[in-house]
This record gives structure tokens, C-alpha cells and sequence, in this order.
């Protein structure tokens, strides 16, 4: 299994495309449930964090 971060972003979401190609088991962290679509859509599992990062 490979956990790809940044998962929407431009260069996260070609790597998730090119790990699917190849037949990879991926999963993708995205920062909240909303933006996990754009990579389910690929067949992607998705998980997101649990905590909420604080902002100094």
C-alpha cells in the first residue's frame, strides 16, 4: 500500500494517476472529507486526519 499526501494537488494527483495505471494499492490523504472526491473518483481510498491542525 502507498500513502500519497498532497493528493489533490497538481503533482500528487499525477503520481496517484500513475501508481493506478500501474496497478499500485494507493491510498490518499486529503486535508478534509470534502476534497476526497477528485481522487476517489480514481478508485482511490482516502483518509483524512482525525485532529484539526492549529494555526499559530
Amino acid at each position: 500500500m502507498i500513502l500519497v499526501t498532497g493528493s489533490t494537488g497538481n503533482n500528487g494527483g499525477a503520481l496517484v494517476e500513475e501508481l493506478v495505471s500501474l496497478g499500485a494499492p494507493v491510498r490518499a490523504m486529503v486535508r478534509t472529507p470534502e476534497k476526497a472526491g477528485s481522487v476517489e473518483r480514481e478508485g482511490v481510498g482516502t483518509s483524512w486526519p482525525t485532529s484539526q491542525r492549529r494555526r499559530r
